[in-house]
């Protein structure tokens, strides 16, 4: 599965502001529009901070600290302002599920000029560009909730749902040939031999089937139990898990809470995982809550001196009932 995790790595390491915002919460709602052949997605933000916690919170004062802090809030205004500006950049949560299409776009644009690059770099850069066409920002705004924390929001609509699903399934299937032949003794071999016949056989990694999103990833029985034993691990450390609460990545636990909630359907059979997330008669919901990462107003104030323009006619409640 390396190469397969590699593209979720790449996409966190590639995303610099991945540590520049953070926020209390958040709101992921997902609409299949079935007759459009089109999805819907609405991010919402809730007390908008700038990013890298430690040193904005945990070390308020003090020499190196002081810079620290001073170069976490100029990264947080220029992230902040240039997702305001409309580039399409977001997250769930944060690393790696953060996506920056337009640098990714820029960037195998650059790779496919570029004299260095190999056949298969240009040839891999070329087969993503068309996705990047099919996600179009359709709003986005910053405001203010009933607690005056700062907030944000984008509506992301990608259209044709169908081209979307069938280049991006195309791009796991070449993700899980690599990987069978890069497959050495680090690899469970069942589990190469599964996706690669999954690759060859062109059955879809995800799909979207009547407001249900539906995943089906091959599995050995070896990484199924690897999987569960890292979980289980996971959440019996301490420093995951405190008597108060979530502590540390707390908004990917509230997360993998929310999947499991919105998902009537989750088996791990004998040589693959399946899953089912929603029901079809609503949109997708998730709502992430992130304890380890209260709210700073440094970076409204900050923003205030900019002059930054603020939404005072949207409500987040609004923008979660259009979803509808």
């Amino acid at each position: 599965m390396r190469a397969l995790l590699r593209a979720v790595l790449l996409a966190g390491a590639t995303s610099i502001a991945g540590c520049d915002l953070e926020f209390e919460s958040q709101d992921v709602v997902i609409r299949h529009d079935v007759e459009g052949d089109a999805l819907d997605v609405l991010l919402v933000y809730y007390g908008v901070s700038a990013g890298d916690g430690s040193a904005l919170r945990f070390f308020p004062d003090g020499g190196e600290m002081d810079d620290a802090r001073a170069r976490s809030l100029e990264k947080g205004v220029a992230a902040f302002e240039r997702i305001a500006a409309g580039e399409r950049e977001g997250m769930i949560v944060d690393w790696p599920l953060h996506v920056t299409l337009d640098r990714w776009k820029n960037e195998d644009e650059a790779k496919l000029a570029d004299p260095e690059a190999t056949a298969q770099e240009k040839a891999d850069a070329a087969a993503r560009l068309p996705i990047y066409e099919l996600v179009t920002l359709v709003e986005c705004g910053a405001f203010l909730d009933d607690a005056k924390r700062l907030c944000g929001f984008q509506r992301v609509r990608i259209h044709p749902l169908s081209k979307f699903e069938a280049l991006l399934n195309a791009h796991f299937d070449a993700l899980a040939r690599e990987d069978a032949r890069d497959a050495d003794d680090r690899d469970d071999p069942i589990g190469v031999a599964l996706r690669a016949a999954k690759a060859d056989a062109k059955t879809p990694w995800f799909r979207f089937d009547r407001g249900t999103l539906q995943i089906d990833v091959p599995m050995s029985m070896a990484e199924r139990a690897s999987v569960i034993r890292d979980a289980a691990e996971h959440v019996m450390k301490s420093d995951h898990i405190a008597s108060n609460g979530f502590t540390k990545g707390a908004g990917m636990w509230s997360l993998f809470g929310e999947w499991l909630a919105t998902a009537p359907s989750v088996a791990l059979e004998k040589d693959r995982m399946r899953a089912t997330f929603g029901t079809g008669d609503a949109p997708i919901r998730w709502t992430i809550m992130c304890p380890d990462r209260p709210y700073d107003p440094t970076l409204y104030e900050a923003l205030k001196s900019r002059n930054v323009s603020l939404r005072d006619d949207v409500k987040a409640a609004d923008l979660i009932a259009a979803m509808k």
